[in-house]
């Protein structure tokens, strides 16, 4: 396991923010938008960039470690090991991983349209072909044959697992939690997704009697 970048013990995951705040129509800086801020004026422009200096080598680290290990268990460890905090406060697992990897902020690209919601229907997921990708929007913090690099590998990564399998690892994880719940599904290495326990078994609620759990939280 490489050593992290100097300072790293109170990083956190990068992400894409309005940290340079709104700016007036002379493009001077007004403040800095927190979680939920919204401009106030239709003059007001906002401008993104990336996290903290220890955010972004964190997430440089994280790209350099999966390609050198092609396996993001160990990466979760040590992040885990070293209490470095994700934007959520939880655990690294495959599910942030995967969204940090796939993540085109991080080439400077700013992708729309992924996700839509017609007007009383639920949201849905948008093929690729739907949506709208804007370039070099802000500085890239990873070289884009990094960032191939690691797509491919993701892409390679990816092993059917047979459904018993499936199973009986979400049986080790509750003897191990004593709980179940799509979050902790999502965040355990070596669990597949919730979305795939559903396209193999129909719905959360399903694998849970699968295993002999009872939830009394909502299951989705």
């Amino acid at each position: 396991m490489p050593d992290f970048p100097h300072g790293l013990q109170g990083g956190r995951q990068n992400r894409l923010r309005a940290a340079a705040g709104a700016r007036d129509e002379k493009l001077q800086p007004k403040g800095v938008l927190k979680r939920g801020d919204r401009k106030y004026l239709i003059t007001d422009h906002v401008r993104l960039r990336h996290g903290t200096t220890d955010e972004v080598a964190v997430v440089r680290w994280i790209f350099q470690s999966f390609l050198r290990l092609k396996s993001e268990t160990p990466i979760a460890a040590e992040l885990n090991r070293k209490a470095i905090p994700t934007n959520s406060g939880r655990r690294w697992g495959r599910a942030l991983f995967n969204r940090i990897l796939r993540n085109e902020n991080h080439v400077g690209n700013l992708v729309y349209n992924r996700l839509s919601r017609k007007l009383g229907e639920k949201k849905i997921t948008n093929s690729p072909d739907l949506w709208v990708r804007s370039e070099g929007c802000v500085d890239p913090i990873i070289e884009m044959d990094v960032f191939l690099k690691a797509k491919k590998l993701l892409g390679e990564c990816r092993v059917q697992v047979a459904e018993e399998e499936m199973l009986a690892r979400l049986r080790r994880t509750l003897m191990k939690e004593r709980r179940i719940s799509p979050a902790l599904i999502n965040d355990t290495v070596g669990l597949p997704s919730t979305a795939s326990y559903r396209k193999h078994f129909g719905n959360l609620r399903n694998v849970y009697r699968l295993i002999g759990y009872t939830s009394k939280c909502s299951c989705e």
